[in-house]
């Protein structure tokens, strides 16, 4: 029963850190607007939150190893509560990015640690309750989108859809509080050999560089999608954020269908196979000038991210069995740092060149996840 705890738990906060993470799609433009910043600076809120979250994750994991996982989940989620509070109170640019910064990071411990523990309790099917993992996470996603363009529609400022989310990650964080929970294992502690010989090994490296690819692709296509829809293609923000609303309803339905496919088939075929999808449908999405398409092309697009992070994580943890906490935090700090270039690198060549051309750059990055898990 106590497992099952754990798990409910950490399946909640996921949904949590999903909606913090996505929300900031369809309400880039007001942002933007509101802090009179042009859109590579806007750009800059993905690669704070990003930085932040690779700069907590390894300080986050030696705590936990001191600490207990648990204590620092509770913690954690406090903390993303009070960032996600204080983010549409900020006054300034400057002070938006610090505050996003540390909403990252502690996105960030709870991200590397919520996914060792699920590795951890469950060490005999750790892809299926990994792919499950992140289709709780779909669910935030799908949610916080669609909720941010429905408010913002009817005339509220961007502000409401985090406090929102704020008073939700509250809730969790007083109920969780109040729960008990027993001692778990300790797993193999964050050292400096331990990370010297992981990072060590060909194969650890060509992972971690596909993870770095992978994520800094999906958080550039669904982060500037919203942006595209109404800079190109004249949506509505109910309807750009529904279109990124679609596109992780069809991630959540692909991490399903892929957390059973991983029983039966060879992971290292399944990647192969997504990040093939991934690169035509990015290269579509460039291209596509009818309206209605772009309703196929995000389900095609979930369908296509939906299992290549739980996927990747799950053949690296088969590879290095001894490397749990390590692993995830090298593996959850690999895709971090995708995530502050990629992004940001879209958002420059949205503004010199424009913004269908930029949308076909995670394609370039999809070929070589399949060059990487060719060879691996």
């Amino acid at each position: 029963m106590a497992k099952k705890y754990i798990i409910y738990v950490c399946w909640s906060m996921m949904s949590v850190l999903a909606m913090s993470m996505t929300v900031i799609s369809p309400l880039l433009l007001e942002i933007s607007e509101f802090f009179a910043v042009s859109l590579s600076k806007a750009g800059l809120f993905f690669s704070f939150n990003f930085i932040g979250f690779i700069s907590f994750v390894f300080v986050g994991g030696i705590i936990a190893d001191h600490r207990g996982k648990i204590n620092v989940l509770k913690f954690c989620n406090l903390g993303i509560t009070l960032s996600l509070l204080l983010f549409p109170l900020s006054p300034t640019y400057i002070m938006a990015l610090l505050v996003i910064f540390f909403m990252g990071g502690f996105r960030g411990v709870i991200n590397s640690t919520i996914n060792a523990l699920m590795v951890e309790v469950n060490p005999d099917d750790s892809s299926f309750y990994l792919n499950m993992t992140h289709a709780f996470f779909g669910i935030g996603a799908i949610l916080g989108p669609v909720m941010a363009g429905i408010i913002v529609y009817t005339g509220l400022s961007w502000r409401y859809p985090y406090l929102v989310i704020g008073l939700f990650s509250l809730l969790i964080s007083l109920l969780f509080l109040q729960m008990k929970f027993p001692e778990l294992e300790t797993s193999s502690r964050i050292t400096w050999p331990e990370l010297k010989s992981l990072l060590g090994r060909r194969k650890m490296i060509l992972i971690a560089l596909a993870l770095m690819f992978y994520t800094g692709s999906e958080v550039g296509s669904w982060g500037w999608i919203s942006t595209f829809l109404e800079q190109e293609m004249g949506f509505s923000i109910v309807f750009s954020g529904l279109a990124v609303g679609v596109f992780w309803f069809f991630m959540t339905v692909g991490r399903l269908i892929c957390a059973r496919l991983s029983r039966r088939y060879s992971i290292q075929k399944l990647i192969i196979l997504l990040a093939c999808m991934a690169m035509a449908i990015n290269l579509f999405t460039g291209l596509v000038g009818e309206g209605f398409l772009i309703w196929v092309l995000m389900a095609a697009m979930g369908l296509a991210f939906s299992g290549l992070w739980p996927l990747i994580a799950s053949y690296a943890s088969e590879l290095f069995t001894d490397y749990s906490g390590t692993l995830f935090s090298v593996l959850v700090t690999s895709g971090g740092l995708g995530t502050v270039f990629i992004p940001f690198f879209m958002g420059l060549m949205g503004e010199q060149i424009g913004l269908r051309l930029a949308m076909v750059v995670p394609s370039l990055f999809f070929l070589l996840i399949v060059i990487i898990f060719s060879k691996l």
